[in-house]
């Protein structure tokens, strides 16, 4: 067994098995311990957010337990255009 960390820190456990066989049974074992994705905070703008798009991508991702929703890209790009900062909800901005 062979250990070590992924793309975002995060430790892995692997292994090989270099014989002929016909069956095969893995039974692992895993405590995971999760947070809350980070706020970005007032001081960041749109810009920061695209800095750090690809170190927090984990939070981007659609999943089975968030899918992607096909209205984000249209709601986005308003409130980038309307703000230089994420931080107030699109729906709190003036458009004046």
């Amino acid at each position: 067994m062979s250990r070590h960390h992924d793309y975002w820190g995060t430790l892995v456990y692997s292994f090989d098995l270099h014989q002929p066989h016909t069956e095969l049974q893995v039974v692992g074992r895993s405590v995971v311990e999760t947070s809350g994705a980070p706020n970005p905070g007032p001081e960041v703008d749109w810009a920061g957010v695209d800095r750090v798009s690809d170190r927090w991508s984990e939070f981007l991702l659609a999943s089975h337990f968030a899918p992607e929703d096909s209205s984000w890209s249209t709601t986005r790009q308003p409130c980038v255009t309307a703000s230089t900062t994420p931080a107030t909800p699109c729906a709190r901005r003036s458009s004046s």
